[in-house]
């Protein structure tokens, strides 16, 4: 079973922190055949979700759960009624690449 991970860089932060802990960047779970795939820089707003999502696409099969933390480096540049709908309509873009 795969889960992707994607998204800023506190995602980023993670996976270096993991790599140098007990159970490594698959977080221990690998005993239970859990692969993580960890994706995520710096910068990252909801307006590049769909295209990392699309690349990690190329590269592995789609995962069986999707961890997101998106949108943190949107909120003080966009209106939040406005950035509501707009992660309202990327995670249905996102869904019908991802649909189970």
């Amino acid at each position: 079973m795969s889960v992707w991970i994607v998204g800023s860089s506190l995602i980023r932060n993670a996976f270096v922190h993991a790599r140098s802990r007990t159970g490594g960047v698959n977080l221990g779970l690998h005993r239970i055949g859990v692969k993580i795939w960890w994706q995520g820089y710096g910068g990252m707003g909801l307006k590049d979700l769909e295209s990392t999502i699309k690349r990690l696409m190329k590269y592995e099969k789609a995962p069986k759960y999707l961890v997101l933390h998106i949108a943190g480096n949107d909120l003080g540049k966009t209106k939040l009624g406005f950035l509501r709908n707009e992660i309202k309509a990327t995670l249905e873009k996102v869904q019908t690449y991802l649909p189970n």
